[in-house]
Parts: C-alpha cells; structure tokens; sequence
C-alpha cells in the first residue's frame, strides 16, 4: 500500500496481513473498530483471533459481496427472507 492510499475493508472479506514477528497470515475480518487515527480489524485466523492494525494489512484477498453474507447469514439462523 503506497502512502496516502487507503483500502477499504468489510466484515466477511478475506486478507493478509503481517503480524508483529514478520510472518504473514491470511484470516477472515470478523469486526472492524473504526476511528480517527486508524482502523483495527479484528481477524479470525488458525483458530484465534488477532487484533490488527490497518497499517499491517497486505492485500485483500477475496471480498465478499453483499448476497454472500445474506446466504451465510440465512445458513447460520436458518431463517429465509426471501418473498
């Protein structure tokens, strides 16, 4: 990410980021704490959870769209809104 360029990031999306020691993971966003300064996105990988910084994101590497997480959401609750 070149300096002055922001990527924007949704729950459900897909992406890697490094953490503190260096080593680079791949995880699921789970929730995003926005604020002025910077965005933490908490994110679901190898079983845990890690708090990352915005600045600590690589790539997004598959983003899920709005009719995905409506079929996850009616798989989770087993409730079918659909008229």
């Amino acid at each position: 990410m070149k300096n002055g360029e922001c990527m924007e990031y949704s729950t459900g999306d897909i992406v890697k980021f490094k953490l503190e020691s260096g080593e680079i993971h791949e995880g699921d966003v789970r929730f995003i704490e926005r604020s002025r300064n910077e965005d933490i996105l908490y994110i679901s990988s190898f079983n845990r959870w890690d708090r990352v910084p915005e600045n600590r994101i690589i790539a997004i590497c598959r983003r899920i769209r709005s009719n995905e997480k409506q079929d996850s959401a009616r798989l989770r609750t087993g409730v079918d809104n659909k008229r």
